[in-house]
C-alpha cells in the first residue's frame, strides 16, 4: 500500500490515503521503521493531511468509551483540550465512511499506538486533536487570553496572534503588535513566540514581544528567556531587553522591568524612540490613527509618557516642543508635519 503526497492531490484521495494508514496500522503486525517514516512523511507534507485524519474527531462522540484502551494507548497529558463538537463528515465517492463505521475507525487510531510506539502515536494523535488557533483584536482594544496550559496572554490593539499547543511544545507566533506573556511553567513543554525574525524561548517568565514595521522587540520582566535572531542570540533576565537589527543581530538593552507592556494598563512611555516608531505604536491605540505628513520626520527621537485618554494633548505638546504642527484630516486621523515656513 502506497500513500500518495501530491500537491495537486483531490479531497478525496487524501481522505482515502488516511483511511489507507489506519488500515495499515490495525493491519494487526506492528508498522516497519520505514513505514513508520512514510506515515510521518505524509502527515507533514500538507495540512490536509492531518485535516483528513481530524475528520475522524468527529466520530469520538459516537464511542462507548473504554477507560482500560484510554490508559493503555492515550498520553498521559492531553494532546489538547478536545473540542466534541461534532464536525461535518466528508462524502467519499470511495464510500470507505460507509464501509467502516465510527467505532472501526476510532479503534485503528487508538489501537494502533499499540503497534506503532508512542513517538509515532503522539504525532498521530497530534494530527487529530491539535488545532491552530488564531485572535486578532482592533483599534484601542486590549484582550486577555488564558490559553490551555494556563499561560495568560494580555494582547494589545490592532494585533494578530496565532497559537498552536502540542504534546511536547507551546508554538505562539504574533503576526504583528504588542503582546505580554505570563508563561505557565511546563519544562517539558517549553513556550516558543516567532515574531518574524525573532524568536523567543522560555519556560516559565512573564515578557513583552513587540512585532512593527522595524522589527521585533522582546522586553523580559520575569525568569529568563532566550531570543535567537539570524545572527544572534541571547539569555535575557529580568530588565533586559532585545530588538532585531537590520543586519540580523540582536541590540540588547537595560529597563525598567516595571515598565514592560504599559499598554496593559492604558498606558505609553518613549525615551529617545523614533518618532516614526512613536506613531506606528500609538496607531494601535488610536481609533482614527496618526500618520506623519513627512516621512524624513520618522527618525526623529522624541521621549514622552502618556495616558491614552491624553494622547491627543501630549502628541500636540510634543509636536509643539519639537516645531511641528499636529491638524485633524477629514478621516479623523491625528496628522503630524512641519510647520508652515519651517
Amino acid at each position: 500500500m502506497t500513500a500518495p503526497v501530491f500537491p495537486d492531490e483531490a479531497p478525496d484521495e487524501v481522505m482515502d490515503a488516511a483511511f489507507d494508514w489506519l488500515s495499515e496500522l490495525n493491519s494487526g503486525a506492528p508498522l516497519p521503521a520505514e513505514r513508520r517514516r512514510a506515515l510521518t512523511t505524509w502527515l507533514e507534507a500538507q495540512p490536509a493531511h492531518a485535516d483528513a485524519f481530524a475528520e475522524a474527531r468527529g466520530l469520538w462522540a459516537d464511542l462507548d468509551w473504554s477507560e482500560a484502551l484510554n490508559a493503555a494507548v492515550l498520553p498521559a497529558e492531553p494532546v489538547a483540550t478536545p473540542d466534541r463538537r461534532r464536525l461535518p463528515r466528508r462524502e467519499t465517492r470511495s464510500g470507505r465512511w460507509k464501509r467502516w463505521g465510527a467505532p472501526a475507525a476510532v479503534a485503528a487510531a487508538m489501537l494502533g499506538a499499540v503497534m506503532i510506539g508512542p513517538d509515532l502515536h503522539r504525532q498521530v494523535m497530534a494530527a487529530l486533536w491539535v488545532r491552530t488557533v488564531e485572535t486578532a483584536t482592533g483599534p484601542a482594544e486590549i484582550r486577555r487570553i488564558v490559553l490551555s496550559d494556563g499561560s495568560r496572554v494580555t494582547l494589545g490593539g490592532r494585533s494578530t496572534l496565532r497559537v498552536r499547543m502540542e504534546d511536547d511544545r507551546r508554538k505562539v507566533e504574533l503576526l504583528e503588535g504588542d503582546a505580554f506573556f505570563d508563561v505557565a511553567a511546563a519544562p517539558q513543554r517549553p513556550f516558543t513566540v516567532a515574531a518574524g525574525d525573532l524568536t523567543v524561548t522560555v519556560i516559565g517568565t512573564a515578557f513583552e514581544v513587540n512585532r512593527g514595521s522595524r522589527g521585533a522587540h522582546v522586553a523580559v520582566s520575569r525568569g529568563r528567556v532566550r531570543a535567537a535572531s539570524a545572527e544572534s542570540v541571547a539569555i535575557l533576565t529580568p530588565g533586559e531587553a532585545a530588538t532585531v537589527r537590520p543586519d540580523g543581530s540582536l541590540a540588547v538593552q537595560t529597563f525598567d522591568p516595571a515598565g514592560a507592556g504599559r499598554w496593559r494598563d492604558q498606558r505609553a512611555a518613549f525615551r529617545d524612540a523614533p518618532l516614526g516608531q512613536v506613531v506606528e505604536s500609538l496607531n494601535r491605540y488610536h481609533p482614527a490613527g496618526v500618520v506623519l505628513e513627512d516621512p524624513s520626520l520618522a527618525d526623529l527621537p522624541v521621549t514622552v509618557a502618556f495616558r491614552f485618554d491624553q494622547m491627543e494633548i501630549a502628541l500636540t505638546a510634543l509636536a509643539q516642543g519639537k516645531g511641528l504642527s499636529v491638524r485633524r484630516d477629514a478621516a479623523g486621523r491625528m496628522v503630524i508635519g512641519r510647520k508652515r515656513g519651517a
